[in-house]
């Protein structure tokens, strides 16, 4: 292990840490089997991890051993953090954080805390790098420390506290005494900041992308900059896994649940369900992201086709197969496969393919390790997407307050708010609209979301509704101008919706204006409550696992189908979620019959069971059949980011354009 011009080699290669932060934590009793370390170690090598920081204590004794086993890069980090003395004992006063560490009454203690991880584990050969301990501050009992290791070991020492967020971005305290330059949730301008500063050492982030509930949504831009600065190391998510207790009866419990008294174990509350996996081990939809960007391949496209890039640091691409799927529009039409032998590490190999003549609208890559699939990528040839055109005119009266309008195989109604209230099928009896139609600007919110909550409450989103100032029909096309508008404030947009009744369709489009009082609500666009037997989902959009503008990597756009009851990754605490971006057709389908909606641009969606309101604070307090299926359209939606204990969400990926344009079919069968 070598540090040359900033960067660090493992024999003689530089190596990107492609990390997670893992805490014992078990469902089966008070200690770890071996089995369960096992199991975590094989999750790591199926959604390429490849090294681990021993978060904030040296791991188990066998763990390191099995790391040796497996192939797995360590950070093991001494039993050191006194969090505590700042957030309780002074209130959040970040001046006393180095009170222990500058304490001479505990030198002897820092030393033999590093003294226990560096005897027991310097014979491991996983174990790349030694850490000082985590959140405690700076001082003199930390360069002891540091001065105990360099004595005893060549390999290289690390310590996010000597940098903190008290400091200025391009400063350091003491950089003397780390081998390596460390922050946690630093923003990728920040990391450019302190890299361009000079440092003079490898740079990493032990924690980024806080994996807390719907999260994640950030990582491929660190990791964009991370494989193009050659000083920058690596990173490591917070956090593997979930801290939860499991009860007998398959519950699980987290702060809050156990009647607390102490405000600092009450008030962690969710803080502690915040891993890629649960307790159990259940795989979240964000690991799926970080296994697609920790991936060892990587495929972009070039002017003659495209290119194969090798993200191993040791070998080449022997083992890795390449199916590609030609297809048009979701369709399957050709694969083919290639071969990648003698992709070098860290070079590429071009393939060339005459995109213009092939007629393709996409070409998927999938890159297997004998059966296992390791990645995924799209190129997309073509944005088109074949809408049918609309046929003949519904015939359209106006009836009392509301407008009346009757197709082939349909009647609907539009009321007075111009929302569509009613449509039914076949002879005019079968009503498939549980409630009207209705705008929506809310989520249920994700831990992220966490520095929205009060503009979104002050915005009242979640009570939002249509306000129609005027209502006309010319033929079979019904005109509504109006606003969006809550209880207590002004209203937030205006707009202008049209409605063209055909035999077979219900065109829609729309128009609306922000006001300039209201900032960034969760999400633009429009929402249908249909009865709870259409809950069959076809979809021609970004894959089969949920995705979000910030997070969507390695999913492609292609033709999928599911049941919408598994469309929704149930969080333990429940939140927003099952959102697919970049579609342009979906269908909720009852035995016989179908409710599509198809646009000529991209929209995303979200089918579930629960609208606003219905989600409780535990996944097992959420309700069975709800009776209805939501399907929620938006024309926008806000990402998901890491906020909570992470960078800002950058504003790109949220919804706060002044005018927002909306179109698609309703095409009823």
């Amino acid at each position: 292990i070598s540090i040359e011009n900033s960067v660090l080699k493992i024999n003689g290669a530089p190596v990107k840490l492609k990390g997670v932060n893992r805490h014992s934590m078990t469902t089966d009793g008070f200690a770890e089997s071996v089995d369960l370390m096992k199991k975590d170690l094989g999750l790591f090598r199926k959604y390429n991890v490849n090294a681990v920081r021993t978060s904030h204590y040296p791991p188990h004794p066998l763990f390191a051993k099995l790391c040796d086993e497996y192939g797995i890069y360590v950070l093991e980090e001494a039993d050191i953090e006194t969090h505590g003395l700042e957030t309780i004992h002074y209130y959040g006063d970040p001046r006393h954080f180095d009170d222990f560490a500058n304490n001479p009454l505990y030198k002897d203690v820092y030393l033999h805390r590093q003294e226990r991880m560096y005897e027991r584990d310097k014979n491991r050969t996983s174990v790349i790098m030694w850490s000082l301990g985590n959140e405690a501050g700076w001082g003199e009992n930390f360069k002891a420390a540091s001065e105990y290791l360099h004595a005893a070991d060549s390999r290289p020492v690390h310590y996010e506290g000597n940098t903190t967020r008290m400091l200025p971005e391009t400063e350091w305290r003491d950089p003397e005494y780390m081998d390596v330059a460390s922050m946690m949730y630093a923003s990728v301008e920040t990391c450019k900041k302190k890299i361009s500063a000079g440092i003079g050492k490898p740079f990493m982030l032990c924690e980024y992308t806080h994996a807390m509930g719907n999260s994640c949504g950030d990582a491929k831009e660190y990791w964009d900059y991370i494989y193009g600065e050659k000083t920058f190391l690596g990173a490591f998510v917070w956090e593997w896994c979930c801290h939860t207790v499991k009860t007998d009866d398959g519950r699980f419990l987290f702060g809050g649940d156990f009647n607390e008294k102490e405000p600092c174990s009450r008030y962690d509350g969710k803080f502690c369900v915040d891993g890629l996996v649960d307790t159990d081990r259940r795989i979240h939809p964000s690991l799926y992201e970080i296994g697609q960007i920790y991936a060892p391949v990587d495929v972009e496209q070039t002017a003659e086709g495209f290119r194969v890039i090798n993200r191993y640091d040791f070998i080449p691409l022997d083992k890795i197969s390449l199916k590609c799927r030609y297809e048009i529009n979701g369709k399957t039409e050709k694969t083919e496969e290639y071969s990648l032998l003698g992709i070098k590490p860290k070079e590429s190999r071009e393939f060339k393919i005459n995109f213009k003549k092939s007629g393709y609208s996409a070409i998927i890559f999938e890159f297997f390790n004998e059966s296992e699939k390791v990645a995924t990528r799209q190129i997309v040839l073509s944005g088109d997407y074949p809408v049918e055109e609309k046929t003949g005119e519904a015939d359209v009266k106006r009836e009392k307050r509301t407008f009346v309008a009757r197709g082939k195989g349909y009647k609907a109604i539009v009321g007075k708010d111009g929302m569509i209230e009613s449509v039914k099928l076949g002879g005019g009896d079968e009503e498939i609209m549980v409630a009207p139609m209705n705008f929506s600007l809310y989520r249920e919110p994700i831990d992220n979301d966490l520095p929205y909550l009060e503009e979104w409450q002050r915005l009242r989103l979640a009570f939002v509704r249509s306000h129609a100032d005027e209502i006309t029909c010319d033929g079979n096309k019904v005109f509504v101008k109006g606003k969006i508008v809550a209880d207590i404030v002004e209203p937030l947009y205006d707009f202008e919706l049209r409605y063209e009744f055909c035999d077979d369709a219900i065109g829609v489009s729309m128009t609306a204006k922000k006001r300039e009082w209201v900032t960034n609500p969760a999400r633009f666009g429009l929402k249908f409550t249909l009865p709870e037997k259409f809950d069959e989902c076809e979809y021609f959009g970004r894959g089969d696992v949920e995705n979000y503008p910030d997070r969507k990597f390695g999913l492609a756009v292609s033709h999928y189908k599911n049941k919408v009851s598994e469309m929704n990754f149930m969080y333990l605490k429940p939140q927003d979620c099952g959102e697919r971006c970049d579609c342009r057709k979906v269908s909720l389908c009852s035995q016989d019959k179908a409710f599509s909606v198809v646009s000529g641009k991209d929209f995303c969606f979200q089918a579930t069971p629960y609208d606003i309101g219905d989600y409780r604070k535990h996944d097992y307090m959420m309700e069975k059949n709800t009776g209805k299926t939501m399907l929620f359209l938006d024309a926008k939606t806000t990402g998901v980011g890491s906020a909570a204990c992470g960078a800002p969400l950058a504003e790109r990926y949220e919804v706060r354009d002044d005018e927002i344009k909306m179109s698609f079919d309703i095409v009823l069968a």
